[in-house]
């Protein structure tokens, strides 16, 4: 009896972590994480599907231990606590998808439970990997009838596989099958522009967080420079930064700094966005990933963003998408700093408002599963696309 518990332990977690390891990955799509619900859904019994699902979850979040170790001290429990939480938090929520029930309507019910639990707060801001992202790779532009596919056709399918009282077995054939079919697919060739996109441009660069006045100092020059050089041969009327380029800080003097950039603003008559982390009496003293815009006519933007999520599966409160006016007649979802779980937000926005354009400022935190969502969402939706990242982020931009 040990022994088959062993055997299945081992079998589940190495499942588990093949697809999260192939579906999440620089240069494929993430199409293979599409089959998760299904293979939630004919588990053998709960705990299997819980064992497949925590091990995608430590398969998706792979390079935040790289992260946790090199940014944090060992001695520190919580941030690699929270690392080691956060997929067994999703592992819970993506085995609601499984029903004891024989029943076609109590199996239906499951994947929609799941559905839910994986994608809405709170489990769902602790779950990388969402198969919500690769149906906007399948059916691009597709939007909320997208969003409604990825919740009906697990759950349709189970409806159908039941009614047939098709075996165990040969389900898992088919489905494994699928898989097959979804992963050598997700390595096609797919080139997608996010660095340069109309008359917009996100930077890269390998800048560390700067007080106002270090930034105006070490980094002013090159902002000039760039916003110059691209007004001057008429390739773009706005620049964006990434995430936590400048910090600020109550009582800090931020005169300089907004004088300079307004002024910059104006002769080249760009928008320049820079990432900020803010410090502010609305967060309760904690930092904020926000965004300050200036314009040509002279105006600034401060947005006002929720507390700097962690970058360890959302045990802390996490991003919301906020909305700025890049310039006349051009509104954008703006997904600040390390966005692990802005799928849910992201869908509330683009409900209360939506926008053509989304515009990510990224972190060094971000990965290739970051970037992955979110040009899986912005496709489903038909938006284009803006990154502005780090050189750390593992993103493969070059520093500007």
């Amino acid at each position: 009896m040990r022994s088959d518990f062993l055997v299945q332990w081992i079998y589940s977690c190495a499942v588990g972590l093949l697809i999260g390891w192939v579906a999440w990955g620089p240069g494929r799509m993430p199409l293979l994480s599409m089959v998760m619900p299904l293979i939630m859904a004919i588990a053998t019994c709960r705990r299997q599907a819980f064992l497949v699902a925590t091990a995608y979850g430590f398969a998706t979040q792979r390079e935040l231990l790289q992260f946790t170790v090199e940014s944090t001290s060992w001695s520190a429990p919580a941030p690699l606590a929270a690392w080691i939480v956060a997929p067994v938090i999703g592992g819970i929520a993506w085995s609601l998808y499984w029903t004891r029930s024989s029943k076609p309507w109590a199996k239906a019910l499951a994947c929609l439970v799941g559905w839910l639990a994986v994608l809405f707060p709170p489990a769902g801001e602790m779950v990388w990997g969402s198969s919500l992202a690769g149906w906007g790779y399948v059916v691009p532009g597709f939007g909320w009838g997208g969003v409604l596919l990825s919740a009906l056709v697990p759950a349709i399918v189970m409806v159908e596989v039941t009614v047939k009282q098709e075996s165990r077995q040969h389900t898992r054939i088919w489905v494994a099958a699928v898989g097959l079919v979804l992963t050598v697919m997700s390595f096609a060739p797919r080139t997608v522009e996010t660095r340069i996109v109309q008359d917009i441009v996100g930077a890269s660069t390998d800048w560390k967080t700067e007080s106002p006045i270090r930034f105006v100092e070490q980094h002013l020059p090159r902002v000039s420079n760039t916003a110059r050089q691209l007004a001057a041969e008429k390739l773009a009327r706005v620049l964006i930064y990434p995430a936590g380029v400048v910090q600020m800080v109550p009582g800090e003097d931020m005169q300089t700094l907004m004088t300079t950039m307004l002024t910059l603003s104006r002769e080249t008559e760009m928008t320049i966005v820079l990432g900020a982390v803010v410090i502010a009496q609305d967060t309760n003293g904690g930092p904020a990933h926000q965004a300050i815009a200036f314009y040509p006519n002279g105006k600034s933007v401060v947005t006002q963003g929720g507390l700097l999520a962690s970058p360890y599966g959302a045990l802390l409160p996490a991003h919301s998408v906020q909305t700025l006016q890049i310039r006349d007649g051009l509104q954008a979802q703006l997904i600040p700093g390390n966005p692990h779980a802005f799928l849910f937000s992201m869908l509330v926005s683009t409900w209360l408002s939506p926008a053509p354009l989304v515009i990510a400022m990224l972190d060094h935190n971000s990965n290739a599963v970051i970037r992955a969502q979110i040009q899986g969402l912005t496709s489903l939706f038909g938006q284009k696309l803006v990154i502005a990242g780090t050189a750390h982020s593992r993103l493969g931009n070059a520093p500007d």
